[in-house]
């Protein structure tokens, strides 16, 4: 049940021993607890005569006269335990508990509900500050894996009692999916007696690629995630004479390479205009994949200085160190490689853009 809380509860009392007590009504300019958090509130008391005090959870029940139970101590003159009051009178208000506040650090940030941690990969073991007393519904706790999981996990908060720890879709953990070091976050579910993530937790070999042939639990491979930054490197180029103005560069991403360049035309040739490739710097050392669909097909794109002319495409085959240049027109198929006579002028301007699967990437 939540704590109940309201301004200027104060009453007194004049009950002994260590029982519930008898609330004698407020004291002038203040409101009783029936009157400010009503019957049956949880609260969190402090009773004091100013040499002893007691302060702890209780339940107000409204009567003739109103009650007060003291239900759990949390501090006390007594190390803590009930103080056994004799004859006197003593003040009872209604006041925030250090151990029911909200925590936060010196930044201000809140820290309530981040655990230490120890124990194994399989029985996580966690100490929250401040201790709870119990765990409640909905409770939620944070703390870091001591290790990796070998199989089914618990979680056990302050020596409270390990509970199962279980996966936000409500299954256990396979072997393996928690890491050490990484932050968990759980929610304590009191009707099933157990820890659920707040968060799924997927293993990334649950997803593939239509390309791994229906292989639903194969994981991709770690190149399909690397991207390195562009990097220029000087293409050797063929069909259009001595170039001048080269500027290329490329980059890896994934299986894939992705260039991009321009370069100015000098004195045409017929032969094939192509090409080669390159990467980090180095011209050469990379073929198209073996894996790549055959035959010629598209890879990219060019674009050229003069107004009018056919569409240039950049083509690749498996198995090429090169790409080739292409142009589609009335007398001129855009899949068939093009020699570079004829094509365009000397002195024009060419820009191209595309990528390519690389043999062992």
């Amino acid at each position: 049940m939540t704590l109940k809380y309201a301004d200027r509860v104060l009453e007194t009392t004049t009950t002994t021993g260590t029982g519930a007590i008898n609330l004698d009504g407020p004291t002038p300019g203040a409101q009783s607890f029936v009157g400010g958090v009503g019957n049956a509130a949880k609260v969190a008391y402090t009773i004091e005569d100013g040499t002893d005090w007691e302060s702890g959870i209780g339940t107000v029940t409204a009567g003739t006269p109103d009650t007060l139970s003291r239900d759990v101590v949390l501090e006390s003159s007594n190390s803590d335990a009930l103080v056994n009051w004799g004859s006197g009178t003593r003040n009872v208000f209604l006041g925030a508990s250090s151990h029911m506040m909200l925590w936060r650090d010196e930044n201000k940030n809140d820290v309530n509900g981040v655990g230490s941690s120890g124990g194994t990969g399989n029985a996580h073991t966690i100490t929250l500050t401040p201790a709870p007393l119990a765990y409640s519904d909905k409770m939620i706790i944070r703390w870091r894996a001591p290790a990796d999981n070998a199989g089914n996990v618990t979680a056990n908060a302050n020596d409270l009692g390990a509970k199962s720890y279980v996966n936000n879709d409500l299954t256990e953990f396979p072997a393996g999916l928690i890491k050490a070091g990484t932050i968990q976050e759980a929610v304590y579910n009191a009707s099933e007696n157990r820890f659920e993530r707040t968060a799924q937790l997927v293993n990334p070999a649950s997803f593939a690629t239509s390309e791994q042939g229906g292989k639903a639990d194969a994981a991709l491979p770690a190149s399909a995630y690397k991207v390195t930054k562009w990097e220029p490197w000087t293409p050797t180029i063929t069909g259009f004479g001595t170039v001048a103005n080269v500027g290329f560069r490329s980059r890896r991403v994934g299986e894939n390479l992705e260039f991009e360049g321009k370069f100015t035309v000098g004195t045409l040739q017929a032969i094939l205009a192509t090409f080669s490739l390159g990467f980090d710097g180095v011209n050469g050392g990379l073929e198209v994949s073996a894996d790549a669909i055959s035959g010629y097909t598209i890879a990219g794109f060019a674009a050229i200085s003069t107004v009018g002319g056919s569409p240039f495409f950049i083509l690749k085959q498996p198995g090429a160190s090169i790409v080739n240049f292409s142009y589609g027109s009335s007398a001129a198929a855009g899949l068939n490689p093009m020699n570079g006579s004829g094509s365009v002028v000397a002195g024009t301007i060419f820009s191209v853009k595309g990528s390519v699967p690389i043999q062992g990437w």
